[in-house]
């Protein structure tokens, strides 16, 4: 059974982009990024991939985008939803990680069974992209670790596991919908 992973950096208000980016540079943050999605297949909306601008090396990129006319690059896999994402993934071989942005999370939430939550210690101005409420009674969060500049707490990392474990059993070759998805949830 292949559990969905996510990765995520948000503010105090769950804020996660500004104008089509990251609100915040902070290097042993990415570098965590790096680390965490290395081998793996990151599913991404057609935003987020833009403002990352290439596939990234060590790593499969798959967009989601409803526009069929987006151009194909060297290394990238364009799909039209989510469930189609994950039968690319699944037909690879590889373990499946949500990088975002705020619809792919939204939508992948109730599927996923760990979160890679990067918490920032900031409140960002005019966001315009948002993380989803994680319900408390669903997860379990424990802190890996946190960076410190100059005696202030800058972010802290935070491992967060769903309490009641779903997974991707099988999935029809031609999905439209989540629902054509085979799920679990223990």
């Amino acid at each position: 059974m292949i559990e969905l992973e996510m990765i995520v950096a948000h503010d105090l208000n769950r804020a996660i982009g500004v104008n089509g980016g990251l609100p915040w540079h902070i290097p042993q943050d990415l570098q965590w990024f790096k680390d965490t999605t290395m081998g793996k297949a990151m599913i991404m909306g057609r935003k987020t991939y833009e403002s990352i601008g290439k596939p990234l090396p060590g790593r499969t990129t798959v967009m989601i985008t409803s526009q069929e006319d987006y151009p194909v690059k060297e290394g990238l896999i364009i799909v039209r939803s989510l469930p189609e994402a994950i039968i690319r993934i699944l037909d690879l071989g590889l373990q499946p990680i949500v990088v975002g942005g705020a619809q792919v999370y939204a939508d992948a939430l109730p599927y996923t069974n760990r979160i890679y939550l990067t918490k920032v210690n900031t409140e960002v101005e005019l966001a315009d992209a948002y993380f989803p409420v994680l319900d408390a009674m669903e997860w379990e969060c424990i802190d890996l670790w946190g960076i410190v500049e100059d005696g202030k707490e800058i972010c802290t990392v935070h491992e967060c596991t769903r309490i009641r474990s779903c997974g991707i059993l099988k999935a029809n070759q031609h999905v439209a919908k989540v629902s054509d998805v085979s799920w679990t949830c223990l």
